[in-house]
């Protein structure tokens, strides 16, 4: 009894020491991954790791029925998977300058037969010739086969109009090992999803489970924070769909400071010596009814145009808004944005509300310092009126989110938080 259990001991330690030794490899082999070398920022998927942590859900799904799943984006991944393609156990994707919307991983293939099969299952539209082939995959994913590599790019726009952009990214020339993109900066430690900035101290992580991601990085400073007492607006609605509030200087970002240029139609100029030191943003569960004047033309019995005027009441989501901001650049807030907006001039701002009476004057509360950021979204309570494209999934998965930020040290904030989701299935 006593010499099999020492058997068995022995090859279950076998088992062990080979997985160890195949994961390690892949490991090491992933991190030789090539990428462009004008790479801007590196989104990192481990592929390995999350198989791994989360064994158990992929194998009880097996088992357990689901109301929840898409047969179509389903079989595509099991496909991909068979495809022909070297999987790593990082898949790397980086983006660059001129395009920071659009994410390429380039891959080895490993089995050609495969490849082609999978093009010809799956590709929508295909140009091939001299051991090159351009193919669309979907809506938001075209791939490039190179000889022995596939260049994947993942765009939120349509994919096709930007195939030109191949010619350059699959010159040999411009790939490096991802190592060597930035000698000088290493390799951040990866968790099951990992984005970073090259050169910068940027990045973000998030660890993945059957109903939870948990998430945390670090974010560079550009400004120094408001010195003075942490106050924020108080919110007592626990579930609200939107609930954000930033004691950040947001004028300070240029991505925002363009968009808050074309929305109040200001000079960027304008905008530089408003910094924003605190903005807020509530939506409430309840509605409000406004007023909306709806024009229509119609032809009396000669034939001439007449214009009637219908006022009706529409039923809009519960907004409010604090901007600390003087009265120049309040003057400047739009009246309507989606919604008729009402400005009620506050001590220290100015209240933005869709609610066209009995505004109660904003309450406020200290936080300890630190604390810079908060943001929480709920879909399980978001409004009917907004439900389009992705935010449909979001509510159909019970998304929660729940993310803040407070300083690291005089240079950085700490980020961390979590998005709550049902089940998934694996």
């Amino acid at each position: 009894m006593g010499r099999l259990v020492k058997i068995v001991l022995g090859v279950f330690g076998a088992i062990i020491a080979v997985g160890i030794a195949i994961y390690c490899s892949r490991d090491y082999r992933s991190k030789r991954q090539l990428v462009h070398r004008d790479s801007v920022s590196i989104l990192a998927i481990a592929l390995d790791d999350l198989f791994i942590d989360n064994i158990y859900s992929i194998f009880s799904d097996k088992l357990i029925p689901h109301k929840r799943s898409d047969s179509t984006s389903s079989a595509l991944m099991k496909n991909i998977w068979n495809a022909g393609l070297a999987i790593p156990a990082h898949m790397f994707f980086f983006n660059l300058p001129e395009d920071p919307t659009t994410y390429y991983s380039l891959q080895s293939v490993k089995d050609h037969a495969r490849w082609d099969k999978f093009l010809a299952r799956h590709a929508m539209q295909q140009h091939t010739g001299e051991g090159r082939g351009f193919a669309k995959i979907n809506q938001f994913i075209s791939v490039f086969t190179v000889e022995e590599h596939v260049l994947i790019q993942v765009s939120p726009q349509d994919s096709i109009n930007r195939k030109w952009r191949a010619a350059d990214l699959t010159q040999e020339k411009n790939w490096l090992p991802i190592r060597q993109l930035h000698p000088q900066q290493k390799l951040p430690e990866l968790d099951h999803i990992s984005f970073w900035k090259v050169n910068e101290e940027l990045s973000l992580h998030a660890h993945l489970s059957r109903t939870k991601a948990t998430i945390f990085g670090k974010w560079p400073l550009h400004e120094k924070l408001p010195v003075g007492k942490n106050r924020v607006r108080v919110f007592t609605e626990t579930d609200a769909p939107v609930a954000f509030w930033s004691r950040y200087p947001l004028m300070v970002l240029p991505s925002l400071r363009h968009s808050l240029a074309n929305l109040l139609n200001l000079n960027v100029e304008n905008l530089q010596s408003h910094k924003l030191p605190y903005l807020d943003l509530l939506v409430h569960k309840s509605t409000v009814q406004q007023q909306d004047t709806i024009i229509s033309y119609d032809y009396d019995e000669d034939f001439q145009s007449v214009e009637t005027t219908h006022i009706q009441s529409i039923e809009v989501p519960h907004i409010a808004s604090f901007w600390q901001i003087d009265d120049t650049l309040a003057r400047s807030l739009p009246q309507n944005m989606f919604y008729k907006l009402y400005k009620y001039p506050q001590a220290g701002g100015t209240l933005l509300s869709t609610l066209d009476h009995a505004v109660k004057r904003p309450a406020f509360e200290e936080i300890p310092n630190g604390n810079v950021l908060m943001l929480q979204l709920d879909f399980n309570t978001w409004p009917t009126s907004w439900s389009f494209n992705h935010l449909n999934t979001l509510k159909r998965w019970q998304v929660q989110v729940n993310v803040k930020a407070k300083t690291a040290d005089s240079n950085s904030l700490q980020i961390e938080g979590e998005v709550c989701y049902a089940p998934l299935t694996f």
